[in-house]
């Protein structure tokens, strides 16, 4: 099932550019993550990470998104909208996502045909996942801003994320 992102221009990037894309999505109080296969030829082996991955070459990063979640998690949320990018260190682009569900559109997130699972975890919690180091400095960066996120239920802003739109 594919959902309708909000928010996001269409956008084209030069062939050159790496891009990739990642979705925050928030039920109830805990936060989607996927539970990467354990292969060493791919980028962060049994992992557990914000869903998400590359761009392919003739897809938006809208399109991207969808793809990705569809793989990894077997849903795409209705209410996913696009709040901005970030330039990383190795000169790539991320393009972040965001959705709040209610508890019947989280029992549509299954296992997908990629990864070792998916699963919803609170902030403490995924302090004890094994979870990439980038992913790790940036969630601790952004803590209070995703917290504050979970409180309110509204989205937060680009650049309290410190993303570009």
């Amino acid at each position: 099932m594919r959902g309708r992102i909000t928010r996001m221009k269409d956008r084209t990037k030069p062939l050159e550019q790496i891009s990739t894309c990642r979705a925050i999505i928030i039920g109830k109080d805990k936060i989607l993550l996927h539970h990467r296969d354990n292969k060493p030829e791919i980028p962060y082996p049994d992992c557990w990470t914000f869903p998400g991955g590359g761009i392919e070459q003739d897809e938006t990063p809208a399109e991207g998104i969808v793809r990705e979640l569809i793989e990894e998690a077997s849903y795409s949320p209705k209410s996913l909208q696009y709040i901005g990018y970030r330039l990383n260190e190795n000169r790539t682009l991320t393009y972040v996502f965001f959705a709040f569900i209610g508890s019947k559109e989280a029992k549509l997130f299954k296992r997908g045909i990629e990864g070792q699972g998916i699963g919803f975890f609170t902030l403490n919690e995924i302090g004890r996942l094994n979870f990439p180091a980038l992913s790790d400095r940036l969630l601790k960066k952004y803590r209070k801003v995703i917290e504050e996120s979970i409180k309110t239920g509204k989205l937060p802003s680009s650049q309290s994320l410190g993303l570009t739109v």
